[in-house]
């Protein structure tokens, strides 16, 4: 009899309205909503940690290539460099070269058997016309003496004429 005393009472007491029992079974069902929202705020911040340590990784990544694109601008600015001074030096060969072309050229018309520039392929219809036209004393700023003459215009005698000598 005990036993239905005591089932008899659970009964009235968890049927009772304002009961403590049922303001407990209500509080537990708040904690267990606040922990199920607590327990997906968790989840949410572990695939946020996940997102940043794979970032993370990204980002070493990007400082590796930021190093060796500044390795390769340093090595570029280099060549650039290099390359100013092979510019450089090709214009001063091409200077050289064009006087050298317009001092075989004013030979040549001095000498006209000689023929020492003859047949240059690489000479342009344009360049040979502007260099016949030009005497090579404006051309090259340089007095060429011509046969039988020294570079004052003098006569040279260490040039044989073809008249004879007396002797």
């Amino acid at each position: 009899m005990r036993t239905y005393t005591l089932t008899l009472a659970a009964l009235t007491l968890s049927t009772a309205p304002g009961c403590i029992v049922w303001k407990i079974e209500e509080e537990l069902v708040k904690a267990n909503d606040t922990l199920v929202r607590v327990e997906t705020a968790l989840e949410e911040v572990t695939r946020t940690n996940e997102r940043l340590v794979l970032l993370q990784e990204q980002l070493g990544t990007l400082d590796s290539i930021d190093g060796s694109l500044t390795r390769v601008d340093t090595s570029l600015a280099d060549v650039d460099k290099e390359l100013d001074r092979i510019e450089e030096s090709l214009s001063a060969m091409d200077k050289h070269m064009s006087s050298l072309r317009g001092t075989i050229s004013s030979i040549d018309r001095a000498i006209p058997f000689l023929s020492v520039g003859a047949d240059d392929p690489a000479e342009t219809p344009e360049s040979a016309e502007s260099e016949s036209s030009t005497p090579p004393e404006e051309a090259e700023g340089k007095n060429i003496p011509g046969e039988g003459e020294t570079s004052e215009g003098e006569p040279n005698e260490s040039v044989s004429t073809g008249a004879p000598t007396g002797g």
